[in-house]
């Protein structure tokens, strides 16, 4: 299952170059109601990335950044990080925005797993902050549909980066990309 999730992405990340270059991006920015909403307050650590060990292989990776926006990937190790996301800023779906209330995390990103002919709907995923190492995401949901809900029930353990990459990202650039 992982292995199909990581040569997805890897799909995707052509697909994405491909539409990057054409300024192609189909998703509905109006969607993105945590966008510029977060009042960060050191619940959790900025300075490096979360990541979880997926079963079969691979890790599962977000990197949050102070000023609400949040980079998730998929990646066999734990080394390059960075340079990861370089390769993966100007694709939307691999960019979010977060929130924190109280002691909960709150995440919203692109499906890339849309209809060819329809928009990318937004997803969100709820997760718990234990303390400022580890994060319990619990639920993944699609907001116009309530009735579907997948839980996740990862851990995501931090680890501390040297260099920290910049946030700067497509949706940060695009404001009317639908």
């Amino acid at each position: 299952m992982v292995n199909r999730i990581l040569i997805a992405n890897l799909f995707f990340l052509l697909i994405g170059c491909r539409s990057q270059e054409k300024h192609i991006f189909k998703y509905d920015e109006t969607g993105f109601t945590y966008k510029n909403k977060l009042t960060y307050t050191g619940q959790i650590n900025l300075n490096g990335f979360y990541y979880t060990k997926y079963k079969d292989s691979g890790f599962g990776i977000y990197m949050f950044f102070s000023d609400g926006y949040v980079c998730s990937f998929g990646s066999h190790s734990l080394d390059s990080i960075s340079n990861n996301i370089e390769r993966i800023r100007g694709i939307p779906y691999f960019w979010g925005a977060y929130i924190i209330e109280d002691d909960n995390l709150k995440i919203q990103n692109i499906n890339s797993n849309a209809g060819i002919f329809e928009k990318f709907r937004i997803y969100e995923e709820t997760g718990l902050i234990l303390n400022d190492t580890t994060i319990h995401m619990m639920y993944k949901k699609y907001p116009e549909n309530t009735y579907y809900v997948i839980e996740l029930n990862q851990r995501y353990q931090f680890m501390k980066l040297d260099s920290i990459p910049s946030s700067e990202n497509v949706l940060m650039k695009c404001k009317t990309c639908k």
